[in-house]
């Protein structure tokens, strides 16, 4: 399948973002989506999840399998319509403005989206908020030196993700590496942080 290539953020958003998740790169995307999960259950065994930026709620779906309350926001008006059609429990929702309580999450599950986020110590804070105190967040980001169309966040070194979130939140980093799956600049950055309040 060839990928229409498109020129704004917006126009991204709400186009590509389906069309991607029809395409057998999703494939790959289920693999590393895994790998990360695995991961984020080594720190939380239980509660409510937010998986932001959750595309077709494939890992929402995984999360609620291992017994999680799990929900997901997405930006995509076509990603979340899609989601719903297969019957996950998935919202259009801004990351940088979310609509749920303070402390109403044990944990939050942001892969491949802060990147996309014109502000993300806002989105970071917005994370901080709704999570409750001792819960888990997990971060994954490209390692990536400049901005483009769809990736407007950047962080260039691991150390600099990780001062970028302590600039911007009170967590105790628990676990911070390069991820084995390669990104288009290089490896993939994950970080998992306890939230402390």
């Amino acid at each position: 399948m060839k990928i229409k290539k498109f020129n704004t953020y917006e126009d991204y958003w709400k186009n590509q973002a389906l069309l991607e998740t029809e395409s057998k790169e999703m494939v790959g995307a289920h693999d590393r989506l895994s790998y990360t999960l695995n991961l984020f259950y080594e720190f939380i065994k239980k509660g409510d999840v937010l998986d932001v930026g959750c595309r077709d709620g494939w890992s929402t779906e995984q999360l609620k399998k291992k017994g999680f309350g799990s929900v997901g926001i997405d930006l995509s008006p076509l990603m979340v319509k899609h989601a719903k059609k297969m019957g996950r429990n998935v919202y259009e929702m801004d990351m940088e403005t979310i609509a749920f309580k303070d402390n109403e999450f044990d944990g939050i599950f942001c892969v491949h989206s802060l990147e996309h986020s014109r502000d993300a110590g806002k989105v970071l804070k917005e994370f901080y908020r709704i999570t409750k105190n001792n819960g888990i967040i997990c971060l994954e980001v490209p390692k990536q030196t400049v901005e483009n169309y769809k990736h407007i966040s950047c962080w260039e070194s691991l150390e600099e993700f990780e001062r970028y979130i302590l600039d911007n939140i009170k967590v105790e980093i628990i676990k911070s590496f390069y991820s084995p799956f390669a990104g288009s600049q290089g490896h993939n950055m994950i970080i998992i942080g306890r939230v402390m309040k």
